[in-house]
């Protein structure tokens, strides 16, 4: 009888540079598939050949500039979250406990 494979989950995967990490990484896959001609852009709504054609570019360009704009955000998303996580917290005044003159 098949048992069901236990699985871990890395709490890495959830902290927010990592997030932001993973979503340049996918903004960069669509730049890089454009590029390399692994995505085709197909435009049939138009009777012209070269409407047609026209119009998948403009679709490319806007989806490719959008994948820009995404990597660009990503990242400074990752920065910001890293700049964060690695910021020295401040004592928190609200709590029960010792003063700072260990009282």
């Amino acid at each position: 009888m098949a048992t069901a494979k236990e699985t871990t989950i890395d709490p890495i995967d959830y902290n927010p540079v990592m997030a932001a990490l993973h979503k340049a990484r996918a903004a960069w896959w669509l730049i890089d598939a454009f590029e390399h001609g692994y995505v085709q852009v197909s435009y049939a709504g138009l009777g012209v050949r070269a409407k047609q054609e026209a119009e998948c570019g403009r679709i490319r360009d806007r989806v490719y500039h959008g994948a820009l704009d995404d990597l660009e955000e990503a990242l400074a998303e990752a920065e910001a979250a890293l700049r964060e996580a690695m910021a020295p917290k401040e004592p928190d005044g609200n709590r029960v406990g010792r003063c700072e003159t260990g009282r």
